[in-house]
């Protein structure tokens, strides 16, 4: 949730922040500004909880439609079994859909990952198309390497051969429909068949 704020608006983490409770969604993100050359790119952000009783749920929504974060704390050591299961995750369910980690709380006095075990990942999970270490505080270097994954996320997404779909045009029935559904799911919050068939 930290990162998510920090990329999109800018603003660094809340020390007193709640971890995040099950999945909270943000839509229709602009990335103009996110490349010297601009893009027209919106992004829709699902920020899944890593808490272990929400992980079973993850994989349900999984798709091949999607540019992947796999948020790491700066320990690896102890997380070396979690990064392969999660990325196998993204692999199974998603294809062969880019992803991008990110290795965050790297103002800790912790070792980061090993550049063997980088060169490992990328062997094992190709679809990697790059490492980032950051944290969300507020200086200069922070600032600097959340643009640097804003450009990254803005590239992998300008690259026709990792998510053709991206530039694919979305027909204006379809549009009208899931504009229509998200307006019901904001007034309600249970969604019947009824007012869904109409």
């Amino acid at each position: 949730t930290s990162l998510v704020r920090f990329m999109v608006h800018m603003q660094p983490r809340d020390p007193d922040e709640e971890k995040t409770p099950g999945i909270s969604i943000l839509d229709k993100i602009e990335t103009q500004e996110w490349t010297p050359d601009g893009s027209d790119i919106q992004l829709n952000v699902w920020d899944f909880g890593g808490q272990e009783i929400m992980r079973g749920t993850h994989r349900f929504f999984l798709t091949e439609r999607s540019l992947y974060i796999l948020l790491l704390q700066n320990r690896f050591e102890d997380d070396a079994p979690k990064v392969h299961e999660w990325l196998k995750t993204i692999r199974d369910k998603s294809s062969q859909c880019p992803v991008i980690v990110v290795v965050s709380k790297c103002d800790v006095d912790k070792p980061y990952i090993r550049k063997d075990d980088e060169t490992s990942l990328r062997a094992d999970y190709p679809n990697i198309v790059g490492f980032l270490r950051l944290s969300c505080n507020d200086d200069d270097e922070s600032r600097k390497r959340v643009l640097e994954l804003r450009a990254l996320i803005a590239e992998t997404l300008a690259d026709k051969t990792l998510l053709t779909h991206v530039q694919d045009t979305i027909p204006a029935g379809w549009r009208r429909v899931k504009d229509a559904v998200a307006q019901l799911a904001d007034e309600r919050s249970i969604l019947t068949l009824a007012p869904f068939e109409t």
